[in-house]
């Protein structure tokens, strides 16, 4: 499901990068919290309404999840030299990678 990738790329991607700038925040749990509760929610109504099986949101949910991970932390680690992002030209979504020497 594309769509519960979507929301779970983004999901993570905020909770992750929100931790990383702010270390000490009590809010941190009520952010993953809040976050993937609305991914999830993105799940369960592609499922509700019956435009997906709970296999095809599971496989978004991880593929999602990973992503929204490793992207920060692959620019971490890069130096700013690696770029990872995502690309949706019209119907089609993809991964835009990017070396810089």
């Amino acid at each position: 499901s594309r769509h519960t990738s979507a929301a779970f790329a983004s999901a993570v991607f905020f909770s992750t990068v929100y931790g990383e700038y702010h270390p000490g925040s009590a809010a941190k749990p009520y952010i993953w919290a809040g976050t993937i509760f609305a991914a999830a929610a993105v799940g369960y109504s592609r499922y509700e309404s019956g435009k997906h099986f709970p296999t095809d949101i599971i496989a978004g949910a991880a593929a999602g999840s990973a992503a929204g991970y490793l992207i920060p932390r692959v620019h971490r680690s890069s130096g700013g030299r690696l770029s990872i992002r995502p690309a949706c030209p019209g119907a089609r979504a993809g991964l835009v990678v990017e070396f810089t020497l």
